[in-house]
């Protein structure tokens, strides 16, 4: 085959994949624009890793790609936090497995605190959270450290999420109409993006 040749077809294919990915890698809207629609979202499948045992959380099933990125997004977002300092991955760094490094302590909103952070990962075949396993939910976890770690105040990030275009869209494509930004979606986002960190 000649090479102009090969090429096109190279390309063609690599079209005819992108087309046929479930997850557009372009837009996690998939081709979606009506912002306020009854479009809840398109179903996101966990892969279970060779040898892991099997997937009993009740939450696995009702992922979506919208609730993941919305997800993703609010634990980058250091505007959840009090002063605007600091975000869930402020002390959950991706590159050590969602922890903190192995830090004696972390610091939080008002100083050190007296544990260091836990990694999150697998959190789908944990039975309880925090190091003294005092949480067995993932939304109650983010709830938590939400505002015990970050020192959230609801009203203040419910008001900067409403205010951002990309927020309210990802809230009404993550939890259909009428998109609502509430503390409790707040978590369940969180707790999607959390339960893909295998």
């Amino acid at each position: 085959m000649k090479r102009p040749g090969f090429i096109i077809v190279c390309i063609c294919i690599a079209i005819i994949a992108i087309r046929g990915c479930r997850h557009n890698p372009f837009s996690f809207f998939g081709g979606q624009t009506d912002t306020d629609s009854l479009y809840a979202g398109r179903k996101y499948t966990i892969q279970r890793p060779f040898k892991f045992p099997p997937i009993t959380d009740k939450y696995a099933d009702s992922l979506t790609y919208e609730g993941v990125e919305l997800g993703r997004r609010l634990f980058y977002d250091k505007h959840l936090s009090k002063d605007g300092e600091k975000s869930c991955a402020s002390c959950h760094f991706v590159q050590f497995a969602f922890s903190d490094s192995g830090r004696a302590k972390s610091a939080n909103e008002t100083g050190l605190t007296r544990r260091n952070a836990p990694a999150l990962q697998n959190l789908l075949w944990a039975k309880q959270l925090f190091w003294d396993g005092k949480i067995t939910g993932l939304s109650e976890q983010a709830k938590d450290a939400a505002h015990n770690e970050l020192a959230m105040v609801t009203d203040i990030t419910i008001s900067y999420l409403k205010s951002d275009s990309v927020y309210d869209a990802l809230f009404k494509k993550a939890f259909g109409r009428p998109g609502d930004i509430t503390e409790y979606k707040i978590n369940k986002a969180l707790q999607q993006f959390m339960t893909t960190m295998i």
